[in-house]
């Protein structure tokens, strides 16, 4: 599936912007720069590089997990890399870095999310998420056949809710969601903080990458 269309519109994006790899403007045209990310290591067949994505006053470190392989990867979003649940805090980048040793370019916003949140207004921040996004679908190797945000909804005008993919399904794509902090309807918050609740969705988001043209691998 190709991202490009004509002329200089860019399907397939969170708030209908229009960006470039390093420089974008959000839907509230408020400059987004990217910086970093040229370092790269690697290990057990994933590379790692780390950047920041600054907006406004908004700020967050970042990571991105890519296999070392050169065939096209289908691309993953996480909106925070911690879970906080009380007192104990949940590093959910060992899961990102699995799921790229199994074909998948993963990008991850160094940030924490808090469970329970305190309203329905914490952990939706848009304008990181957006400019991640962005970003992310415009690097070179990805297979934009498939997608999957980890994270919650994120607020919208008027303070409506979305889903991050809405803007996606004219396009044909069905995106895959694990909600995150989500108060209302299916939320994944406490199975991401356990082993086997990692396990049990790799193995759903692995399926879902499986299928089609996509190229990740694994049980």
């Amino acid at each position: 599936m190709k991202v490009f269309c004509a002329g200089r519109i860019l399907l397939c994006i969170f708030a209908s912007s229009f960006c470039l790899p390093a420089v974008c403007q959000t839907d509230k045209d408020i400059e987004c720069k990217v910086s970093g990310f040229s370092d790269n290591n690697s290990d057990e067949g994933v590379s790692n590089q780390k950047g920041t994505f600054r907006i406004g006053t908004l700020q967050s470190s970042a990571q991105m997990f890519r296999p070392t392989a050169s065939t096209p990867t289908p691309p993953i979003l996480f909106s925070h890399s911690s879970i906080a649940i009380n007192d104990q805090e949940t590093d959910l980048v060992p899961f990102a870095k699995l799921l790229a040793k199994r074909g998948a370019t993963v990008l991850v916003l160094e940030r924490t999310v808090r469970w329970e949140p305190r309203d329905n207004i914490a952990n939706r921040e848009r304008p990181l998420v957006t400019c991640a996004f962005d970003w992310l679908v415009k690097q070179p190797g990805i297979d934009f056949a498939h997608f999957v945000y980890v994270g919650p909804r994120l607020s919208a005008e008027k303070g409506v809710l979305r889903t991050p993919y809405e803007p996606l399904m004219p396009t044909g794509l069905k995106p895959f969601w694990v909600p995150v902090a989500e108060t209302e309807g299916t939320d994944y918050t406490d199975k991401l903080t356990s082993a086997s609740g990692q396990d049990f969705l790799a193995i759903r988001i692995n399926k879902y990458l499986r299928t089609s043209n996509s190229k990740v691998a694994g049980k």
